[in-house]
């Protein structure tokens, strides 16, 4: 399976995004000197904050605010997050736990629906990115996948489906605003950013 499928065919070519991330990974790493480092700490704490910096664009959980509306950057935003997500696969290994069947992603949007408010959804999902980190070195497997691989990948089937449901982004829309993002990525680096 190289594509994230749902219903009415394919929707995200993960195998396309998976390589042009791994195009700008390597690129970093060199440009910085960066080999043989120990990136995933510095990985996580990036996907944090990104994910942090989506949650402050969708401003949904700002009950003191009379602005409740997103801000106009919440897909840039969305992908960046999707930018360490892709890196973090790659650096660990861990590109297979992105391919998710239909159920799985149909099961995430039914959590999202299911939930009172989506600061639920954020927290949870921040907890699975956080346990994936803090159980980095366990060998102990749920089905096919390690613990923190499979904290991974219920994270990321959670990050998919916030964006479908809550923020009403296409998978399409997501891959189209990633390729965007990351040239600009790739510009940035280019110039010393």
């Amino acid at each position: 399976m190289e594509r994230l499928q749902r219903r009415g065919g394919d929707l995200m070519d993960l195998q396309k995004l998976l390589e042009t991330q791994r195009e700008l990974d390597e690129s970093i790493i060199e440009k910085h000197n960066l080999q043989g480092m120990d990136r995933l700490p510095f990985l996580f704490q990036a996907l944090i904050v990104e994910l942090g910096e989506v949650q402050n664009d969708w401003r949904g959980f700002k009950f003191w605010s009379n602005d409740p509306n997103p801000r106009e950057g919440l897909l840039e935003e969305y992908v960046d997050v999707t930018h360490f997500f892709l890196s973090i696969a790659i650096h660990q290994g861990w590109e297979k736990a992105l391919f998710l069947y239909e159920e799985q992603v149909d099961g995430a949007i039914e959590e999202v629906e299911a939930k009172e408010d989506v600061s639920e959804t954020f927290i949870e999902l921040n907890n699975m990115i956080t346990e994936s980190y803090m159980k980095r070195e366990s060998e102990e497997k749920i089905i096919s996948y390690t613990l923190p691989e499979y904290f991974f990948r219920m994270a990321w089937g959670v990050f998919l489906a916030i964006g479908k449901e809550a923020f009403g982004f296409t998978l399409e829309q997501v891959e189209e605003a990633y390729f965007e993002k990351n040239q600009v990525n790739h510009e940035r680096q280019a110039n010393g950013y």
